[in-house]
């Protein structure tokens, strides 16, 4: 089981940009405070750190106004135990600018990276556009982006959403459910815009480094036949080993879907029996209103 062991934040909202705050999840953290002191902020770094997604609402980056500078370089990081026990690292870097004349600041998200180390005790880094840093986070945590965003790391103001109205319902359910699916096709044929090489460290250990992009040019390099072969051959297992976290994340995902089948139902059958009473009570006001005396 995969577990969230400490959180890095620097930056985000109210918490200072010139120094990083630390909390420990382990063995259990309650987060208590004043309004305003951070308490949702922690809930929205999780959840950018590991779905990629942006909270409502502005200056998820602290103020450069209130910083009283032009710009503000935020910082999430997240320590978290895989599904198989591996420890791992990602880091996520956001950057808010203050530009003449706008009214509120610029951001934007900086290459995000992931680090561990395999079971060789090679370093590996990955280093990654957004979409690439989260399939890797969905990856090693074993669940869902649907799941992260709606069930585990749920902002509170869209907490109350297995109370809605029927429609809306089984739209929330349909973007969890379809994306344990999705994993399942994937499985056949590896990423085409996800390649591995390693780069030497003048006599260190080799540092594996994982980048997004399709094609690539670039420059060629010593090296003879033999050590592309390998290099090849490195890469070919480094693909497999993911095809097999992601028929692991599509096991455990299907068990989630057979677990949430029954919350389904009944959810379903509240929404039902709530439209029932909305009903039974609108004809009772017209009963009412008809009875009443003039």
């Amino acid at each position: 089981m995969a577990k969230v062991n400490k959180l890095l934040i620097q930056g985000i909202r109210s918490f200072s940009p010139d120094q990083h705050e630390v909390l420990e999840f382990f063995p259990i953290t309650v987060v208590v405070g004043e309004n305003g002191s951070g308490k949702t902020t922690i809930v929205e770094a999780l959840r950018f750190i590991t779905t990629g997604e942006y909270p409502s609402g502005k200056c998820f980056v602290h103020d450069p106004r209130i910083a009283d500078r032009p710009s503000v370089d935020a910082r999430i990081k997240l320590s978290f135990t895989t599904t198989d026990g591996q420890q791992m690292v990602c880091t996520r870097q956001l950057t808010a600018q203050q530009k003449a004349n706008a009214s509120v600041p610029t951001t934007r998200s900086i290459e995000g990276t992931v680090k561990y180390s395999d079971e060789t005790g090679q370093l590996i880094t990955v280093a990654s556009c957004a979409s690439c840093a989260m399939w890797q986070m969905i990856t090693k945590l074993g669940v869902s982006k649907a799941i992260l965003s709606n069930v585990i790391f749920c902002h509170q103001d869209d907490s109350n959403w297995p109370f809605l109205e029927g429609k809306k319902l089984k739209e929330k359910f349909d973007a969890i459910f379809s994306a344990v699916r999705s994993v399942r096709p994937a499985l056949a044929t590896p990423n085409p815009f996800l390649f591995l090489f390693l780069e030497r460290d003048r006599g260190k250990r080799d540092r594996g480094r994982i980048f997004c992009g399709g094609g690539g040019g670039g420059g060629g390099g010593g090296g003879g036949l033999k050590e592309r072969k390998a290099d090849a051959e490195n890469t070919e297992k480094q693909l497999i080993k993911v095809q097999e976290e992601l028929q692991t994340v599509a096991t455990t995902m299907a068990d989630v879907e057979r677990q949430l089948e029954p919350v389904v139902n009944a959810l379903t059958a509240y929404s039902e029996q709530e439209e029932d009473i909305r009903h039974v009570q609108v004809e009772m006001g017209a009963f009412c209103d008809a009875c009443a005396p003039v």
